[in-house]
């Protein structure tokens, strides 16, 4: 309820479908998504993922199961998202960068969107997309009390694997974390506070607008995203009129 409530959480709501923009649920996502979100039993009691056999079919486990590509779906179509809006701000970003950099030659990427020309520091800016899933053991009794505290704790653990090599390279480090049901971190909230203030300059509109146009598009990339990730685990067979509605 916390994550929900949370500001913006439920801006994919308001958007105006358009398949011809991207911006729609299919009818059996648009299902599971209502559900979801209002804690709605999502299918029979003792199904099993249908990628994992030994393991329930339930959201969290739908939603973090690293058996399949949706984990890394999710990830790279909200990157995709957020990259479109920082394009569209000309802001000059840049995909994946810092793979193979750094003394040590890491492979791993501390910039999922890598822009130069952001902030007062004259520093290029890596920003590290990353999606917090509430029902983890070592997060969900905070949770439960403290708003943001899932998302935080990733913010934290996103610091201390990025820092240093950022700093290495020159770069200012800012993880973006959003919980599973859309609650965004308050890294992330100043910065797509600065991008809409860009962008409701170009398109002559208010700030809060703009904003709100920002999670929207952003949300509902991760609704639809969450959406596909338990239907490919119901499998073929779970049609919706088989996902029950029960109140």
């Amino acid at each position: 309820l916390l994550s929900v409530s949370s500001p913006h959480a439920s801006s994919w709501l308001r958007v105006t479908p358009s398949p011809a923009l991207d911006l729609h649920l299919t009818p059996s996502e648009s299902q599971f998504a209502i559900k979801w979100w209002l804690g709605i039993q999502l299918c029979e009691p003792g199904s099993v993922c249908a990628l994992c056999p030994t393991k329930a079919l339930e959201a969290h486990h739908a939603l973090t199961c690293k058996r399949g590509s949706d984990v890394i779906a999710r990830h790279n179509q909200l990157r995709d998202t957020l990259h479109q809006i920082f394009k569209k701000a000309l802001y000059n970003p840049k995909l994946e960068a810092g793979s193979g950099l750094g003394h040590d030659q890491k492979r791993t990427r501390p910039a999922d969107i890598l822009v130069n020309n952001w902030g007062i520091s004259g520093k290029p800016t890596a920003y590290d997309l990353s999606v917090s899933s509430l029902l983890k053991p070592e997060v969900v009794s905070e949770a439960g009390h403290t708003a943001g505290s899932a998302g935080f704790a990733t913010e934290q653990r996103k610091l201390q694997e990025n820092s240093s090599i950022c700093d290495e390279l020159g770069w200012s480090c800012i993880p973006l974390v959003v919980e599973s049901f859309g609650a965004w971190g308050q890294l992330a909230s100043n910065t797509f506070s600065k991008l809409a203030s860009c962008l409701s300059v170009q398109a002559n509109s208010t700030i809060s607008t703009t904003l709100d146009s920002i999670y929207s598009r952003l949300n509902l990339s991760l609704v639809h995203s969450n959406a596909r990730a338990f239907l490919t685990r119901a499998g073929p067979s779970a049609k919706v009129s088989e996902l029950y509605l029960v109140c």
